[in-house]
């Protein structure tokens, strides 16, 4: 009697559902290198791999290229903020003034700043420094630019 309140409806169509999906064969495909090596559309020719690059979520590439864990000038103290006198490797030219475009949503180049001599190889010395209003190149490079940006930079001059 207590078995046949055991058993209702509901746990036999329970029961017939698991020993279905258990008892239904499993297909599994398995990855081959035709779905790793695709052909751009804009390559005439197959051409090797020099270089596979793999990024890993977990790495901290996309942080800020000018953290608080370097001495980037050699006077022994960590740069723990923006420090003028130190030129920031970037997109934007450093010796450059630049307005933001709020129509185009970018900054644009507006001027040089002021210029205050040349080094020795002849080359223009600027001062880096913006009237009001305007953004310095260099510290926009100090604000914007991530490690990958760096290390795209450092794969161009190889390649070049």
């Amino acid at each position: 009697m207590a078995l046949k309140k055991l058993i209702t409806p509901k746990l036999i169509i329970f029961s017939i559902y698991i020993f279905s999906i258990l008892l239904t064969p499993q297909f599994s495909e398995s990855a081959t290198m035709n779905d790793y090596c695709i052909q751009p559309p804009f390559v005439s020719q197959v051409v090797p791999p020099l270089l596979m690059f793999v990024m890993d979520k977990e790495h901290r590439l996309f942080t800020e290229a000018y953290s608080d864990s370097f001495d980037l000038d050699g006077d022994g103290k960590i740069e723990t903020t923006y420090k003028h006198p130190i030129e920031y490797y970037g997109y934007f030219d450093p010796n450059k003034c630049y307005t933001y475009s709020s129509t185009a949503n970018e900054f644009q180049p507006s001027n040089f700043s002021t210029q205050t001599g040349s080094d020795s190889k002849g080359n223009a010395v600027y001062d880096r420094f913006c009237s009001d209003g305007k953004w310095s190149g260099n510290v926009l490079n100090w604000l914007t630019m991530s490690r990958m940006d760096v290390l795209k930079k450092g794969f161009m001059v190889v390649s070049e």
